[in-house]
């Protein structure tokens, strides 16, 4: 399986949080554009750039939640949301309404 980013994506964010590049993690984060790389750099970026990750996340976990096909899926989504608001409180609404979007809601009434 091929993984999520590439070596290099995943080496140079060590090597930028190590050295507390933030400004130069925050743009390799948002060229890759993919939760799981947005989340790995959560804790790192979110308190310092709350706006720029907010918008990351809100086509991110839309995208993850349309994709999503089983409880397991949508707790851990669910979970993600909860840890994107507990850090950037300001977004709560924006997440919210990600949840509340007509789509989302549709493939959530499937698991009932």
């Amino acid at each position: 399986m091929k993984p999520e980013h590439p070596p290099l994506l995943r080496d140079l964010a060590a090597i930028f949080i190590l050295e507390q590049y933030w400004e130069r993690l925050l743009p390799l984060v948002q060229q890759e554009n993919k939760l799981g790389t947005t989340l790995e750099c959560h804790d790192q970026l979110a308190k310092r750039f709350p706006q720029e990750m907010l918008d990351l996340y809100l086509p991110q976990l839309e995208a993850y939640g349309l994709a999503t096909s089983n409880r397991s899926e949508y707790t851990d989504l669910v979970r993600t949301m909860k840890q994107v608001i507990k850090t950037i409180p300001e977004g709560r609404d924006d997440v919210l309404a990600v949840a509340r979007r007509p789509a989302m809601l549709e493939e959530l009434g499937k698991l009932v």
